[in-house]
């Protein structure tokens, strides 16, 4: 059995913080990314659409992207941490605390988007908002932050110094 002050000691802040990030990218990106899925969406949104095409299962499933793309974003950067945590024997607990934080932060809108939207949308802002450019200009540099985050060798020897110290003081 493992005593608290033994569980506390495998937890690893800096990989907890690393995939933090990184399933923040994924949250994030997966949420832009979506909106390719009907490109045309916003006319649900305008006066013109509901006047002249409206359609609710289009709404509900525009909606649905919405609602279900960051945290299928969060899934995937989870198996993602986890398969890293166990490929490289890290206490696979630190992935699970951090799918936990993603999954409180996105629900009590902690995440900061509102924030820094202005700054990760910026690369697309001189192409239409309704083009597919618009949306893979803005989601899949941030999809590529959360790779690099995750299978960078810098941010992997980042997480493994304290398994190093650790080593180094016994």
């Amino acid at each position: 059995m493992m005593t608290s002050h033994k569980f506390i000691s495998r937890l690893n802040w800096r990989q907890i913080l690393i995939h933090l990030f990184a399933t923040w990218f994924f949250m994030q990106s997966f949420f832009i990314l979506s909106f390719l899925h009907d490109l045309k969406g916003h006319e649900v949104f305008t006066e013109k659409g509901q006047t002249t095409s409206f359609d609710e299962l289009r709404l509900v499933s525009l909606i649905d992207w919405m609602f279900y793309s960051p945290y299928i974003g969060l899934l995937v950067a989870f198996i993602i941490s986890l398969s890293i945590s166990i490929r490289k024997k890290w206490f696979w607990i630190n992935s699970l605390l951090v799918f936990i934080l993603g999954c409180l932060f996105k629900r009590l809108d902690f995440d900061g988007w509102n924030y820094l939207k202005n700054i990760f949308l910026a690369p697309g802002k001189f192409l239409d908002p309704h083009s597919a450019w618009y949306y893979l200009v803005n989601g899949l540099p941030m999809l590529l932050i959360g790779v690099l985050l995750f299978f960078s060798t810098w941010t992997n020897r980042f997480i493994d110094l304290k398994r190093a110290i650790i080593n180094n003081k016994h």
